[in-house]
């Protein structure tokens, strides 16, 4: 029987579950940004690639 294979599957959960839990990343408060875009959108440009109809 082969005892090994459950072992590594869970040493390489184990490993990614702190990887994942442990990166530094904190969470913060809403920053502001200011009041949203307004007006009118701008038109844009289609862009042809060579050999398109």
């Amino acid at each position: 029987m082969r005892t090994g294979l459950p072992r590594r599957v869970l040493a390489a959960g184990l490993v990614a579950l702190i990887a994942v839990a442990g990166c530094g990343v904190r969470p913060s408060d809403v920053i502001p940004a200011g009041d949203p875009p307004s007006g009118p959108v701008a038109p844009t440009t289609a862009v042809t690639l060579p050999g398109s109809p």
